[in-house]
């Protein structure tokens, strides 16, 4: 378990910050058509799932026509049900737990195993399952899964000590990310759930371990925290001034590190409090939208991959069309001169998000995801 979450890392290059897009290793993805479709019936499946302590359990049992496609799915189909425990975020779909099953099972030496397997009048009929500690599980969701380019953003907003219920300057981050093709969640949207609610009020105070759960259970790698704070500064003959300051710093889900961190302030005025203090919020939110999306999407990281077709009849034009649709996206190339069809991606995402990204769609199957070596003609 842990020499997996070691490998994606070392593989991908996780935990840096800002680093060139060149790199001396990088991610070949493997794929394959989804070995059924709507003339033939996928493999029946059943899954249990339970919690003890702290730990973990579930295990899927699978009926096939192959004893290949039987192991592989009920290995995913446990993945599956692991992940759907760990993600206790209500938005969390069975997509989003099952593209993680899929990028999990794709490594050799993945934390589900098939403990039975029998010949059955249909064909093959495997159980596998999963025993992980939730601590060590949303280990694993942070390395593998927890996109770039999915954001919980909490800037609670006080104006001359108060809370306020209408978060003005979170609203326009929100926005201004969403703009960007971002998933994106915000505190009235991550509160919903009790637990949820506490985490993220620790990783407000700046609890680390916090904050790295509140990525995990949303399947963010981005986690954008702050507040914004207005104070009346003078009152001039009538004419009243406020400030309004906001504190903002952008926390990477798998590694704990401060992406980017800035202190933004402007200022308002009006004839009374009410409208100065406004005034200077609606600055603030404005100045915000632009800075914070700016301040960090530049630093993000370039992950190099190659996506490789396995077996006939992949369309890659498909692939190719799927890959250019991602938000992260820099660039995706067709390498020509190789016996199998291969494109060569850069995104802004990890590589595990990428092959997410491929599997959620229900057409192809991650087959694989290791080292390669670099394409020394790009």
């Amino acid at each position: 378990m842990q020499r997996l979450a070691g490998a994606l890392l070392a593989a991908a290059g996780l935990g840096s910050v800002a680093v060139a897009a060149q790199s001396p290793t990088e991610v070949a993805i493997r794929i394959q058509n989804m070995r059924w479709n709507e003339t033939r019936r996928p493999p029946n499946v059943t899954t249990r799932a339970a919690s003890r302590g702290s730990d973990v359990r579930t295990t899927a049992a699978v009926t096939a026509a192959s004893r290949d496609e039987a192991r592989r799915t009920a290995r995913r189909a446990a993945l599956a049900a692991a992940a759907r425990q760990a993600l206790a975020s209500s938005d969390t779909t069975r997509v989003d737990a099952d593209a993680f099953a899929a990028v999990v099972a794709a490594q050799k030496n993945g934390p589900a195993r098939v403990v039975k397997v029998s010949r059955t009048a249909k064909g093959y009929h495997v159980e596998a399952e999963v025993a992980l500690s939730a601590t060590r599980l949303a280990e694993l969701l942070r390395s593998t899964s927890c996109s770039n380019f999915r954001a919980v953003v909490v800037l609670p907003e006080r104006v001359d000590g108060r809370e306020q219920g209408v978060r003005k300057v979170e609203t326009a981050v929100v926005a201004a990310l969403t703009d960007r093709r971002m998933r994106v969640y915000d505190w009235e949207f991550a509160s919903r759930q009790s637990k949820s609610a506490s985490l993220v009020r620790a990783a407000l105070r700046g609890d680390r371990a916090a904050a790295l759960q509140v990525g995990a259970r949303f399947v963010a790698n981005l986690v954008v925290l702050g507040s914004a704070d207005t104070r009346i500064s003078q009152d001039n003959e009538g004419i009243i001034s406020y400030v309004a300051t906001a504190n903002v710093r952008v926390v990477q889900a798998d590694s704990g590190q401060v992406l980017w961190a800035s202190e933004i302030t402007e200022k308002g005025f009006g004839r009374d409090r009410a409208q100065a203090a406004r005034a200077a919020l609606d600055a603030l939110a404005v100045s915000a939208a632009a800075r914070v999306p700016e301040g960090f999407l530049g630093r993000l990281r370039h992950y190099r991959c190659t996506v490789v077709a396995q077996g006939d009849g992949v369309d890659m034009a498909g692939v190719e069309a799927i890959l250019r649709a991602q938000p992260a996206s820099i660039s995706v190339e067709r390498i020509a001169g190789e016996p199998t069809a291969r494109l060569a991606v850069t995104s802004r995402d990890k590589p595990g998000a990428v092959a997410a990204a491929l599997a959620a769609g229900g057409r192809y199957e991650v087959t694989g995801i290791d080292t390669a070596e670099p394409d020394r003609r790009r």
